[in-house]
């Protein structure tokens, strides 16, 4: 893992990194608006796993709909009990996220890291395992609540 020191970037960059923050933003309230006010029970708009559909099997992603579904609803456990890869990731995409906000306001882009090829190879490893174990043990299976009650 490689870490990019932080510096500061041209207008161009800037205006880049604004008109990203822009469209993330808007799609991000977009989706937290079709969360809030169409139940994922309720509509057949929602996409179904092709995996799941193929297989009958849990892809490393199943669960993640119904789990930030449920978060904007108030269940901030919800991801947890669905994916916790996902919630994992939660961290990651935050910090990706106000790095794009920094660099758009501030015009300046914060370290980062890069995973490079051992990283990628060590992070699709995590995806087979964690596919591997959430088929094989129960408790990891989508919709199994895996912390105390």
């Amino acid at each position: 893992m490689q870490i990019a020191k932080g510096a500061r970037i041209s207008g161009g960059e800037r205006r880049q990194a604004a008109r990203t923050l822009a469209i993330v933003s808007l799609a991000l309230a977009a989706l937290y608006c079709i969360a809030l006010y169409y139940p994922l029970g309720q509509y057949s708009f929602y996409p179904r796993c092709p995996w799941k559909l193929v297989t009958q099997t849990h892809c490393p992603g199943c669960g993640v709909l119904r789990g930030v579904t449920l978060m904007v609803h108030g269940d901030l456990l919800a991801l947890a009990r669905f994916n916790l890869l996902a919630l994992a990731a939660l961290p990651c995409l935050a910090f990706h996220f106000l790095s794009i906000l920094c660099a758009a306001a501030l015009g300046y882009r914060p370290p980062s890291l890069s995973l490079g090829r051992r990283g990628i190879h060590a992070l699709l490893v995590v995806l087979v395992l964690y596919t591997l174990a959430r088929n094989l043990i129960p408790t990891l299976a989508p919709g199994h609540y895996a912390g105390p009650s």
